[in-house]
């Protein structure tokens, strides 16, 4: 028995040295994080020892490596001299050396402020040509107390030049002024509903092309007087001489422009400055209505983020005789057969709010016939954009449906379909997706 007891002792000593020894090779080897990748080498079934864990997961010798020179040639993007044939866009900033028109009141005009919101917008967008066209005083409506002092909108709209992007920025007058608020059904300056509906579509009507934006009113306080009430204006929430607030007619820019398809920048809901609140006032507005510098910074950065998102560029798509066969006279009257004049075989359907332009109106007429079918041969609702052949440049759709597209040659020469396809480019469909 004694003998038993010291040979357990024995192999007890030399299980003890041979652990030790383990713990030191464990030791010096976890300093590599390699060896936890061994040790589950292992477990999965590896017999080898480290060293030759380590040699086994080397490969071949390869050349040295090196950082590849990535270069932009030709509008396109170059790999260590080969063309990877991606298209490489250069500048993100969509709207650089775009041209821009700021349409505005006496906050475009610059009251209250040494630097303009436009102007932070031209340097922030890298915009070129920028004009603006700021009266102070002036409402959209000539059916303010102001009546046609001041220049409204509705009178000056026609003189208004083109531009890749152009802006309004108003209505806080007509409401200070008390131009009656009326329904979005009125099309002519008799309410502020009335003329912003012929704003609207007279600005989309001569800039078929261009991106268009509202901006509604900042929040105001204790600025004015109303004529009605005979007294002085203070919280924008309550209700002006003809029953209506400050919110009523920002509703109303953004009512007409979702009618139109024209995107809003909601300053009035999402600039997050009041002058109601005095430390906001002290901080943003000279006045109870004018933003001071600090105002208009914050507002081109609202208006920038809001650019961001907006497409520009030539929104019109041609209207080509591949898609819209063309065919000799006018369908929808049988005795109107002569070369000169040209239907399309199937009937286009149209949204309202979409625009229609007349590319060529000096050798060519035309006329957009109502239908209730792509291929209906009869009139259902009249011709537009005038009832009869009309060299009218472009139309604003006001009624969803389907037409058939009319065209007349004005010096009485015959439609050419087979050797020059007339038809093609002849119109042009601005498609309401691309608006923003």
């Amino acid at each position: 028995y004694s003998m038993k007891k010291i040979l357990n002792l024995f192999i007890c000593l030399i299980l003890l040295i041979l652990t030790a020894s383990c713990d030191d090779i464990i030791i010096e080897n976890q300093e590599d994080e390699r060896y936890d990748i061994y040790l589950l080498a292992q477990e999965a079934g590896y017999k080898g020892t480290y060293e030759e864990w380590l040699e086994s997961i080397k490969g071949e010798k390869g050349e040295d490596g090196h950082s590849p020179v990535i270069t932009i040639e030709n509008g396109y993007w170059y790999i260590d001299g080969v063309n990877t044939n991606v298209i490489a866009q250069t500048n993100t900033n969509k709207w650089e050396g775009r041209s821009a028109i700021f349409i505005g009141d006496s906050i475009t005009y610059g009251v209250g402020t040494n630097k303009i919101y436009y102007e932070y917008i031209k340097e922030t967008l890298l915009l070129g040509d920028v004009k603006a066209f700021g009266v102070s005083g002036s409402c959209i409506s000539s059916k303010s107390d102001y009546g046609l002092n001041n220049s409204p909108l509705s009178n000056r709209i026609n003189s208004i030049p083109s531009a890749d992007l152009i802006v309004v920025f108003m209505g806080t007058n007509d409401y200070g002024h008390e131009t009656p608020l009326g329904s979005i059904d009125d099309t002519d300056d008799v309410s502020f509903y009335g003329a912003l509906n012929f704003v609207a579509k007279t600005l989309i009507t001569n800039n078929p092309t261009s991106t268009i934006v509202f901006v509604t009113p900042l929040h105001r306080y204790g600025f004015g007087t109303s004529k009605i009430l005979n007294q002085s204006f203070t919280y924008d929430y309550l209700p002006n001489g003809v029953g209506h607030s400050l919110k009523d007619y920002k509703d109303a820019i953004v009512n007409v422009c979702e009618r139109w398809s024209i995107p809003v920048v909601d300053l009035y809901g999402n600039s997050g400055i009041n002058p109601a609140i005095p430390s906001i006032k002290n901080n943003y507005f000279s006045d109870g209505i004018h933003p001071n510098s600090n105002g208009h910074e914050r507002i081109s950065e609202i208006i920038c983020n809001e650019l961001e998102d907006l497409y520009v560029g030539v929104k019109n798509e041609a209207i080509d005789n591949e898609s819209y066969l063309m065919q000799y006279g006018n369908k929808f009257v049988s005795s109107f057969t002569e070369h000169n004049r040209a239907s399309s075989v199937l009937n286009i359907y149209l949204e309202k709010g979409q625009i229609v332009t007349l590319i060529d109106n000096v050798n060519y007429q035309w006329a957009l016939a109502g239908a209730n079918s792509p291929t209906s041969t009869i009139k259902s609702h009249g011709y537009y954009p005038a009832s009869a052949w009309s060299s009218i440049k472009s139309y604003v759709v006001e009624q969803s449906g389907y037409y058939g597209i009319l065209l007349m040659k004005v010096d009485g020469t015959e439609f050419d379909f087979e050797t020059s396809p007339e038809s093609n480019n002849i119109l042009s469909l601005n498609n309401l997706n691309k608006r923003s």
